[in-house]
């Protein structure tokens, strides 16, 4: 554990931030975050399902 953030969320954090800046850089502020966010909960959620299995 790293100051209470698990190893999960810890990555999506890491996700989160580096596909909003890929997707910034390479296209626009706007569609950064159009392609950070869904991608983030997509990526979310498969980790959840497999948690649960």
């Amino acid at each position: 554990m790293l100051g209470g953030i698990q190893s999960k969320e810890l990555a999506l954090l890491v996700w989160l931030v580096a596909t909003f800046a890929i997707g910034t850089v390479v296209y626009s502020p706007l569609n950064g975050l159009a392609l950070s966010v869904p991608t983030t909960w997509g990526l979310w959620a498969l980790l959840m399902l497999r948690e649960r299995e």
